[in-house]
C-alpha cells in the first residue's frame, strides 16, 4: 500500500494542465478558472456606496445623546452625489 504522500508525489509527477477553453458564461457553470479574471471597467461605471454604515459625533454619545436627526442618506449602489439630505425642522 502506498502511503499519502508517496500517492501525492505520483499524482502530481504524471498530471498535465488541461488546455484553455473559451466559454459563454452560461456555459461555464460549475468550472474553475485556470487564471485571475479581470474587469477591463468599473461595474457600476461610478463611485457608490460600497458599504452600510452610520456616522455619530461622539462627543453627543458620550454626553448621553440617545436620539439623532438623520441629516443625510446615501443608498448601497447609488452614485456619489445623488443621496438625500434632510435639513433640521
Amino acid at each position: 500500500m502506498l502511503s499519502v504522500e508517496e500517492a501525492t508525489r505520483l499524482v502530481a509527477a504524471t498530471i498535465r494542465p488541461l488546455p484553455p477553453e473559451y466559454l459563454s458564461l452560461p456555459l461555464a457553470l460549475g468550472r474553475v478558472l485556470r487564471e485571475p479574471l479581470y474587469a477591463d471597467r468599473d461595474f457600476p461605471p461610478f463611485n457608490r456606496v460600497a458599504m452600510d454604515g452610520i456616522a455619530l459625533r461622539y462627543a453627543a454619545l458620550a454626553e448621553g445623546q440617545t436620539e439623532f436627526l438623520i441629516e443625510h442618506t446615501q443608498f448601497a449602489g447609488q452614485p456619489l452625489g445623488h443621496s438625500r439630505t434632510r435639513t433640521p425642522p
